[in-house]
């Protein structure tokens, strides 16, 4: 802020008004006025412009014309208006000493190491659960923790619980399965919405598989029974198989429709969708599993065993290297498992 700018714009307006007050000269005396005050305007958008935010400064030129403009076409009264906004600005922060916020003392943090309560497995929290002997709370605790496990895992057990003699556990089981089937039922309802605006075949085909696996879902985390499990099912085989009619090739699709179908105790058929999955793409070991399953719920046990035959070829996971023992290997107890082979 240069002072010297004021007082020059203060001068010079003073002039400009004094010429203005005797014009006796016509035509040389008005251009005299309006030439001083030019000049005045000018001096105090100089002096205005670093006093401003330094956010409304850009751009510097039509700042200083819009300052100008704003003395030069209000004389005086223009002036004192921007000397006295200038005024207001400067005084603005030392008026507003006060402050909404406030200072608070700092929250202690406390390390209770000692008395953290041990963690539950899977079965040890099962056998809480259903322990009708178990205190109220730690079940009650133990209930909310089946909120971090998958629903195929948590679903049965809340079933279970449903009947529960305890209010408050039957309580909040209902209430997590409502939650789990509120949220399946949303994404359905989002699934449908986007069939509709869908006309590309591929994306017609996306919502349809999706519309199928969140009806699976159902069946699968155990979400629904009886004649709702019926429906459910009926409703994916609908959705896969429309699905199907646009993307005849995807192993997916005929992934699904064969654990549906076995779902629906159509063995043979089941078998067969697992077979073209595998001929479309699907990894083997992904779908033999199922197919020996199939045999075996047929009770055709020489097909369990070629199939358990192929499984063995391929990398075996720990679940699946006792089933292939049994099948195709000798039975091996637990001495002969450790003991080393002789030569």
């Amino acid at each position: 802020m240069n002072p010297k700018i004021l007082l020059s714009a203060l001068a010079f307006e003073l002039s400009a008004l004094y010429t203005a007050i005797n014009l006796d000269n016509g035509t040389a005396q008005l251009l005299l006025f309006f030439s001083v005050h030019g000049a005045a305007s000018a001096l105090l958008a100089l002096f205005t412009l670093p006093l401003m935010p330094p956010q409304y400064r850009q751009p510097r030129v039509l700042v200083l014309a819009f300052l100008f403009s704003f003395s030069f076409f209000i004389p005086l009264i223009g002036l004192l208006g921007v000397m006295t906004a200038v005024i207001v600005a400067l005084l603005k922060p030392r008026l507003a000493n006060t402050t909404p916020f406030a200072s608070v003392k700092q929250p202690e943090f406390v390390l209770t190491v000692g008395g953290a309560e041990p963690q539950l497995r899977k079965s040890g929290l099962r056998s809480v659960l259903l322990d009708q002997t178990t205190p109220a709370q730690v079940r009650l605790k133990s209930l909310m923790t089946l909120q971090n496990m998958p629903a195929r895992i948590s679903g049965p057990m809340l079933r279970r619980l449903l009947s529960d003699p305890a209010d408050d556990i039957r309580l909040v089981a209902y209430g997590m399965l409502d939650m789990q089937e509120k949220h399946i039922n949303a994404r359905t309802q989002e699934e449908l919405g986007k069939l509709e605006l869908a006309t590309e075949p591929k994306a017609r085909a996306d919502c349809l598989r999706q519309l199928a696996e969140v009806h699976w879902e159902l069946v699968y985390t155990g979400l629904v029974q009886g004649d709702v499990r019926e429906h459910a099912l009926a409703s994916a085989l609908r959705y896969v198989e429309q699905a199907l009619e646009l993307a005849s090739y995807d192993p997916g699709l005929w992934y699904l429709k064969g654990r549906l179908l076995q779902a629906c105790g159509k063995l043979e058929e089941a078998t067969q969708d697992f077979n073209i999955a595998v001929s479309c793409g699907l990894a083997e070991g992904r779908a033999l599993p199922y197919i020996a399953e199939l045999a075996f719920e047929r009770r055709d046990f020489a097909a369990v065993r070629d199939v358990m035959a192929l499984v063995a070829r391929s990398h075996v996971s720990p679940l699946m290297a006792p089933l292939v023992d049994f099948w195709i290997g000798e039975p091996k107890t637990a001495e002969s498992r450790a003991k080393p082979a002789h030569a």
